[in-house]
């Protein structure tokens, strides 16, 4: 982690102010509130250390120095202070990490060639292909489901972008010698607080390993805090997504609600999985 460069990246804020007693306060990208976020002075110089040539190991050094004055078990928290302030503004969009990837992508890796983590835009292309070369090809994979509300036909690369960078979307992908054999997707709507499934491509023990590591790991990689996070089934689809349907039972999904011709005439039932 020492050696991971931070980027602080001012112009994706939408407003910025400084304000009396050296706080400041901005809105970013990603939060679930339009108010701004004031943040102290502490906060503000870590943000203005962070600009793509600082090491970890160096801004730290420089909060060292900067309170050199402070009592030595107080100095013990100024690390913990810096990482999880980096932290949050990792999730906020306004971090990123050019240099040594990003410290709070949890990639589990298992096997001798397998690997589990969210996306970023390194990984676009393969991506992108894998949804475009996928989605509609059933018998490929023992499952492939897409959220009703999903148009392949509205879907491009400029839409997946746009996902990426806003992190409307999150991706998970599993990977086996470097090539996408799994894929599941949780789109957020930030002012409800719900998240649903929305694509999900790949035989039923690789979505059982990416559903495993989501599960364990969504709190803490995403910014969006959801109650809950929905599945929504096409009646017509049902019967077709059988094995998906019985794994989500297993990670504590219940039938919610039924919605009577909802789409194209068709019912769509709800199933949720309430977070903590």
């Amino acid at each position: 982690m020492n050696n991971t460069v931070p980027l602080f990246e001012f112009e994706k804020l939408f407003y910025f102010r400084e304000e009396k007693e050296d706080y400041v306060s901005f809105v970013a990208p990603n939060t679930n509130s339009i108010e701004p976020i004031r943040i102290n002075s502490s906060a503000y110089q870590i943000l203005k250390l962070c600009n793509g040539k600082n090491k970890l190991h160096e801004i730290l050094n420089t909060l060292y120095s900067l309170y050199s004055k402070v009592s030595q078990d107080m100095l013990g928290f100024i690390e913990g202070d810096l990482i999880e302030t980096l932290h949050e503004f990792t999730k906020m969009n306004i971090i990123k990490w050019p240099k040594g990837g990003n410290p709070f992508m949890k990639k589990y890796t298992f096997g001798d060639d397998y690997e589990i983590f969210m996306v970023t835009e390194d990984d676009f292309n393969d991506l992108y292909n894998f949804i475009i070369n996928n989605i509609e090809q059933n018998g490929i994979f023992d499952i492939t489901y897409k959220n009703p509300t999903f148009n392949i036909n509205e879907f491009d690369q400029l839409d997946l972008r746009n996902m990426l960078f806003n992190m409307f979307e999150d991706y998970f992908i599993l990977k086996q010698n470097n090539k996408i054999i799994g894929l599941v997707s949780i789109s957020c709507n930030f002012s409800q607080s719900k998240s649903e499934i929305n694509l999900v491509v790949g035989d039923l023990k690789s979505i059982n390993y990416l559903m495993d590591y989501i599960f364990k790991n969504y709190k803490e990689i995403t910014f969006k805090d959801p109650s809950k996070i929905k599945f929504l089934f096409n009646s017509i689809e049902k019967n077709n997504l059988e094995k998906l349907l019985n794994l989500i039972k297993k990670y504590k999904f219940e039938f919610e609600a039924i919605l009577k011709k909802e789409i194209n005439k068709n019912d769509i039932e709800i199933y949720s999985l309430f977070l903590d």
